[in-house]
């Protein structure tokens, strides 16, 4: 497996077996071409454009945090493989908002994330009353608008690429070669004190998070404490040292690779799909309406 010297978090983009690993830690993989981003993206676009003017017609507003995001796998590393930016650890440890991935690739408008709360008025008109049947006139505006523009098609050809994704992922965790990393990865950790099992383990281990300060009222952890900063940049030196990421991402690759080419046949049946749905798609966006 290829190595880099250096820091990490300054560590060029490295090609492995068909995959790019970055310096912060984001990969993509050969089945990411499959997801059509770019599809996604005008799909996504044509729903909030369709259920924006729903909400007005009912006399509300469609808040940005409401709006649809594509409905693609993201790649989170820390979701992943637990911590991997350097930078980020030294600030946050091994917290995360979960959203860093949309927003890298360009499919969350930050007004999403950090727009106004909307209303539960405002919520139930735009997705329906919680528990309802999904029947036309009980979906809210976003499901009316997704039946319009067929996006259960859209939604099963996305869900085939995510679902084979998810396999390489399992296979490579079963990988003899991943197994080694993650074992040298451990003793690491074990070598400086912190003994755990699996690069996913510490950022689930509350008894770590935010040790040695106090929990706020009405908080569940405490922040990231010196000592769960230092734990974390351990943990991405032990990364480093024992190859993992590199090694995972190589053998995820690998497995992605076959399923591609096993998988050919449906793959080029969801492109069709598709082709059609993004003919409705399309006339919304020219229209406007």
């Amino acid at each position: 497996m290829p190595s880099v010297a250096g820091d990490p978090s300054k560590a060029p983009a490295l090609e492995i077996g068909g995959a790019v690993l970055r310096a912060d830690g984001s990969a993509t993989y050969p089945l990411d071409a499959y997801q059509r981003v770019e599809n996604q993206k005008t799909l996504t676009k044509a729903v909030n454009i369709l259920a924006g003017s729903c909400m007005k017609t009912k006399g509300f507003e469609y808040p940005a945090r409401l709006h649809e995001v594509p409905h693609i796998r993201v790649n989170d590393p820390a979701a992943i493989h637990g911590v991997v930016n350097l930078d980020s650890a030294k600030v946050n440890g091994y917290r995360s908002t979960g959203s860093e991935g949309l927003q890298r690739l360009g499919l969350v408008d930050p007004e999403a994330v950090n727009g106004r709360e909307p209303t539960k008025e405002e919520r139930e008109t735009a997705r329906g009353q919680q528990g309802a049947p999904p029947e036309p006139g009980k979906q809210g505006c976003i499901g009316e608008a997704r039946a319009t523009l067929e996006g259960a098609l859209a939604d099963q050809a996305a869900d085939h690429v995510i679902a084979l994704a998810v396999e390489a992922d399992v296979r490579a965790r079963e990988d003899s070669r991943v197994k080694q990393a993650v074992s040298k990865w451990s003793a690491c950790m074990k070598a400086a004190g912190f003994d755990y099992e699996n690069p996913r383990d510490p950022g689930h281990d509350k008894s770590m998070l935010g040790k040695g300060l106090a929990v706020p009222a009405g908080a569940q952890l405490a922040p990231p404490s010196p000592f769960e900063i230092n734990v974390a940049a351990t943990d991405i030196g032990c990364k480093r040292t024992s190859l993992y990421l590199e090694t995972a991402t190589a053998v995820t690759a690998a497995y992605q690779k076959d399923l591609i080419e096993k998988n050919a046949q449906q793959l080029h049946q969801n492109d069709e799909t598709w082709t059609k749905v993004l003919q409705g798609a399309n006339k919304i966006l020219a229209s406007g309406r």
